[in-house]
């Protein structure tokens, strides 16, 4: 009797909860765990505010109190969240500029190297031929890689 193999990974712990919609711009921001419970009080949040606009004319003072105690849970919890992705994020941040530092001093370490082999004026040349090329390289990217990369920026 054969074993089926079941190593797909879990993107979402609540995948029925979300929409196409909302399952398409979590992808665009990279999802975690931490982010899926963020995500999904944030997602609780708007369908609730849409749903009282839909309904503004019956609900009555309880209702509205009963939504402002929901929302007020809901945006603690969101702040908790992000506290603690923050939290753990920090050994990265730690890594990632020991990483950044000594990156700096390769990169001097180059310079010294460079301009002593192929003299000061034929390594500023290379460089720039080398800036040129990137700068062509990226310009042929198509918009929606590029736009991309600059919406994973802004959300960091």
């Amino acid at each position: 009797m054969s074993v089926k193999n079941r190593t797909q990974k879990r993107t979402s712990d609540y995948k029925s909860a979300f929409t196409a919609a909302e399952h398409k711009l979590m992808r665009i921001y990279g999802v975690g765990d931490l982010l899926d419970e963020i995500w999904l009080n944030r997602v609780m949040l708007l369908r609730t505010a849409d749903k009282m606009n839909q309904e503004k004319e019956r609900l009555t003072f309880r209702d509205h109190l009963d939504a402002l105690r929901a929302v007020s849970y809901a945006t603690g919890r969101i702040a908790s969240l992000i506290e603690v992705r923050e939290e753990l994020s920090k050994p990265y941040q730690e890594v990632e500029d020991q990483y950044r530092e000594h990156f700096e001093h390769v990169n001097e370490f180059v310079e010294v190297i460079g301009e002593r082999i192929l003299g000061h004026e034929k390594w500023e040349e290379l460089q720039m031929e080398a800036f040129q090329q990137a700068v062509i390289n990226e310009s042929a990217l198509p918009k929606s890689l590029t736009s991309g990369r600059s919406k994973r920026k802004e959300s960091r």
